[in-house]
């Protein structure tokens, strides 16, 4: 990746950046009221879950202390849960939304797995457990022993490897958190569905939020100059294909688990998950 040439700047008051931080935290906080009656459908085929994220499930608050071992609704709901988290961000975020309606359904869908283990990676960093962190309050131990269903493709001890402890070596904080699920869900590389003109418009938004990194990098590191700029988007996007890869991982975890009969899946996880993906960057 080339060096950008990038002038060290005030931050304005409500830059892109912002706003993008700004509205995850406001999509980690939405919760249904009590009170509203839900009838949940989640075997239902993506395109009708993108649309109506609501049927999927409740939107609980997101609790990420991992004070005890997840049990298998535990984990199937965490996934729901996150689909909807995943849903709400991008029905929020007016890049993604500006994007034709088949090609948002298209890179929706590529981009879902990515998009749940790299949340994954950072509330298991903030939360320090030893395991997968889920959102409802437990956690999917590395210790074998205590674990609900089986790590068939042995993910676990990588993900905090490759992912938890390289997110704490780097000490990534969570504006730089925020920037690569941009550019993660804008990378179009693995994407064969889409056309070449749609490419070239998702691409120039994949631009401008490693742009924007750049520039957000230089203004946090006072004494970085452009080169070490550079050396740190890199390693961030070496980052990112940890995560593809254990997102690929992940999908063939579960279709494992799937086919030895320890999970159900429903359409709607089979369709997201158990599927063939290609790694990205």
């Amino acid at each position: 990746m080339a060096v950008c040439e990038i002038k060290r700047q005030p931050m304005p008051h409500c830059d892109p950046i912002d706003l993008l931080t700004q509205i995850d935290r406001f999509i980690a906080a939405r919760v249904d009221p009590s009170f509203q009656i839900f009838i949940e459908q989640p075997d239902i085929p993506f395109q009708i879950a993108f649309r109506n994220p609501s049927l999927i499930i409740r939107r609980t608050q997101m609790n990420c202390t991992a004070e005890r071992v997840a049990s298998v609704n535990d984990v199937l709901d965490d996934f729901r849960r996150m689909l909807v988290l995943y849903i709400d961000w991008l029905h929020s975020f007016t890049d993604f939304q500006s994007l034709p309606a088949a090609v948002q359904i298209t890179l929706a869908k590529a981009r879902c797995s990515n998009f749940i283990w790299l949340i994954c990676a950072w509330r298991t960093y903030r939360a320090g457990c030893s395991g997968v962190c889920n959102s409802r309050g437990s956690y999917f131990p590395c210790d074998p022993q205590m674990r609900c269903m089986p790590d068939v493709k042995n993910i676990v001890c990588l993900f905090m490897k490759v992912m938890v402890e390289e997110i704490g070596r780097i000490d990534l904080d969570e504006t730089e958190f925020c920037l690569l699920k941009a550019i993660d869900l804008f990378n179009y590389e693995a994407i064969d569905e889409l056309e070449e003109c749609e490419k070239m418009i998702i691409g120039k938004k994949c631009d401008k939020y490693i742009k924007l990194l750049y520039e957000y990098i230089l203004n946090r590191f006072k004494h970085f100059n452009e080169l070490d700029v550079a050396l740190r988007v890199g390693k961030l996007m070496q980052l990112l294909g940890e995560n593809a890869r254990i997102a690929l991982m992940g999908n063939a975890n579960i279709a494992a688990l799937d086919a030895m009969g320890v999970v159900e899946l429903d359409e709607l996880n089979c369709e997201v998950f158990v599927k063939e993906a290609s790694p990205a960057f």
